[in-house]
């Protein structure tokens, strides 16, 4: 894969031992190249998702040509990148499978489709970027995404986030009361979309660079302390998860709503007189039904609600259908009712009438 990049001259030798992982931080450095392995897996997430079409087609091409592969997917993208990440990681060979399948997970549709860029800046530097554009996505009127700065606070915190285990993936129902089944990337999703959230990856991204445990913070980024305020608070799945709830989706009106508002909204200047009727109707004891909009249903006149000067038995014969007048038929009783047979078919015709020859020869039978 990264051969066939570096033949393309798409990336240089360096990067190319930089991102599979075979160069000291030393080395890092002498290129010019970050040694933070948080930033090293976001160049790397970056250029596995590029939308550079000489770069997909490299990748398209290493990887049908080593396999029976015909497609390339975003997942098959993600894949391959984090089994390059995890290359610098030296962890015990379980633990680190494990880390394998949750870091995969941890990288949402935004990092894989948006529009941002992995770039060398320091973590306070892009955090305040970030806040800004936060802070502008809140005084909008509509909910938009933040921007590119948060999105790459939010792939970069990844890293830390699930290798330090404070972040888990989904593990089922088995001895796990957790009710969030969100996979890591939804939850650093929804964190970098609130003020406390940014602070939250940007202390998670410190403390992992100082090699101390992740510690939680508050709106204004201060270390939060356990509730008897001996020590520091630490964050761990289970409170990022109820930090960072999902968002809340507005209802879903009913159908009957839905039409309602749009006739309401047709109406205009006569909206007052069409609530009173529609009173009057709902508030008679003779009343089935009425349309609402263009539907079909039909509903019955009676006395309080039909014009002036038609008795009760007119009225009780007399239909409404909204948008066609008035109409003098009279409503369907159960006598005069009826339900239309419906026809059979050739086949249980002809077997209805080899039965009743049958029985009728054995009839004649019985009788002799």
């Amino acid at each position: 894969m990264l051969d066939e990049l570096h033949r393309q001259d798409l990336i240089s030798s360096a990067q190319r031992d930089y991102y599979a992982g075979s160069c000291t931080r030393a080395e890092a450095r002498a290129a010019r190249l970050s040694d933070d392995p948080a930033v090293r897996a976001t160049s790397i997430i970056r250029l596995f998702t590029s939308d550079d079409e000489r770069i997909t087609r490299a990748i398209r091409v290493a990887v049908t040509s080593q396999s029976t592969r015909k497609r390339v997917t975003d997942k098959l993208c993600i894949e391959l990148a984090t089994a390059l990440i995890l290359r610098a990681n030296t962890d015990d060979p379980a633990k680190a499978d494990q880390i394998r399948r949750y870091l995969r997970e941890s990288f949402g549709k935004a990092a894989q489709r948006g529009n941002w860029e992995s770039t060398d800046r320091g973590n306070d530097i892009l955090a305040a970027e970030a806040l800004k554009e936060v802070r502008q996505a809140i005084t909008n009127d509509r909910p938009i995404d933040p921007g590119p700065a948060s999105l790459e606070l939010a792939v970069r915190a990844a890293y830390p986030l699930v290798v330090s285990g404070r972040l888990a993936a989904d593990r089922g129902t088995a001895n796990n009361a957790q009710p969030d089944r969100r996979n890591p990337g939804e939850v650093i999703d929804a964190m970098r979309r609130t003020i406390q959230g940014v602070h939250q990856l940007t202390q998670s991204l410190s403390d992992f660079a100082s090699n101390k445990s992740l510690r939680a913070v508050d709106e204004n980024g201060n270390i939060k302390m356990l509730p008897d305020g001996h020590g520091e608070l630490m964050i761990n799945d289970v409170y990022l998860r109820g930090e960072f709830p999902p968002p809340v989706k507005p209802a879903r009106r009913a159908p009957a709503q839905r039409r309602m508002t749009c006739c309401t909204m047709r109406l205009g200047p006569s909206r007052p007189l069409w609530s009173s009727s529609i009173r009057r109707i709902r508030g008679s004891r003779v009343y089935s039904a009425m349309m609402v909009g263009r539907s079909s249903r039909i509903g019955v006149w009676t006395r309080s609600c039909a014009p002036p000067g038609v008795t009760r038995s007119q009225a009780s014969t007399m239909t409404l259908a909204t948008g066609a007048g008035a109409l003098n038929r009279p409503t369907a009783s159960k006598q005069t009712r009826h339900v239309r047979n419906r026809p059979t078919s050739p086949r249980k015709t002809l077997k209805r009438t080899k039965i009743g020859k049958s029985l009728k020869q054995q009839h004649h039978t019985g009788k002799q």
